[in-house]
């Protein structure tokens, strides 16, 4: 019986230390293979069959950055959540963020203009593409290529109420008038007499989503609760704090942050949050 123990114990030995010869042996991806930095030595895990799309995105969109520069305009950004995770609605979102657009447009006139993304003509990335591909497009779009923003004069951080008003939310009893809109949207017809969101629809209808919904656009919708937020902020503030250190901008040319409309204090957009899809990285 020893014996045959003896044995069993050598083979299993044999068995394990071939294995792990075999792990060592293989090609080895490491993560740091697939971290991309940029100019803000901000990086992000990219996926390397995306890279020539996202090289060509940032360079279309500089492109269009710098006609509206060289008309003299003023150049925004606005910064959006764009989920449909934990009660919001990829669609609404791109629509609130075309309303935001069109209201800033109409409010500074002519000479302005202002990036949006989800407004249509925007980048677009393939739907296999991760937090991360998308933010290492967008990080070189808004830092340009000196990591001081130079294409942009101010940002936009969106709030609730921006939400809540493209959803006639605004004022009192917010809760029954997005439920509202919820159930409006649900069985809105097109011409043709065809739900015209139907898997808005679809997704309203299941067990507590019209929850999830309220919960969502009530509180939520806020660059507050986006991870790709948070590093958009985290961008625009290592934006500001390169232009602190450099003597043709400085203090006084540092970006204007706005947040729900609003100024936001230098208290707030001199200080960084917590990342997103920055530094994170795993098995591809």
């Amino acid at each position: 019986m020893n014996q045959i123990y003896r044995i069993k114990q050598h083979l299993s030995s044999a068995i394990a230390t071939t294995l792990l010869l075999a792990v060592f042996m293989m090609p080895q991806t490491t993560f740091a293979d697939n971290l991309k930095c940029t100019v803000l030595d901000i990086c992000y895990c990219v996926t390397p069959k995306f890279e020539k799309e996202i090289t060509a995105n940032v360079k279309k969109v500089r492109e269009q950055l710098k006609k509206h520069r060289e008309k003299g305009e003023f150049v925004a950004y606005i910064s959006i959540p764009l989920t449909s995770q934990g009660g919001g609605d990829n669609t609404l979102d791109q629509e609130v963020s075309e309303s935001i657009y069109n209201e800033l447009m109409k409010k500074y006139g002519k000479g302005f203009w202002a990036l949006a993304p989800g407004v249509k003509g925007g980048p677009r990335l393939p739907d296999a593409a991760t937090d991360g591909d998308w933010m290492y497009m967008w990080t070189q779009i808004l830092a340009g290529e000196n990591g001081l923003g130079e294409d942009f004069d101010a940002v936009f951080f969106t709030g609730p109420e921006s939400f809540l008003s493209h959803m006639g939310a605004s004022g009192n009893n917010v809760i029954e008038q997005l439920r509202k809109f919820a159930k409006n949207r649900a069985t809105q017809l097109t011409t043709t007499h065809e739900l015209m969101f139907p898997k808005f629809n679809k997704k309203i209808s299941q067990q507590g989503a019209m929850r999830e919904f309220i919960d969502n656009y009530a509180f939520r919708s806020s660059v507050a609760f986006s991870e790709g937020c948070h590093d958009e902020w985290n961008i625009f503030h290592a934006i500001n704090r390169n232009r602190l250190a450099n003597k043709k901008y400085g203090i006084i040319k540092q970006l204007p942050v706005f947040f729900d409309g609003k100024a936001v204090a230098p208290s707030a957009y001199a200080t960084p949050i917590s990342a997103g899809a920055q530094n994170v990285c795993s098995p591809l």
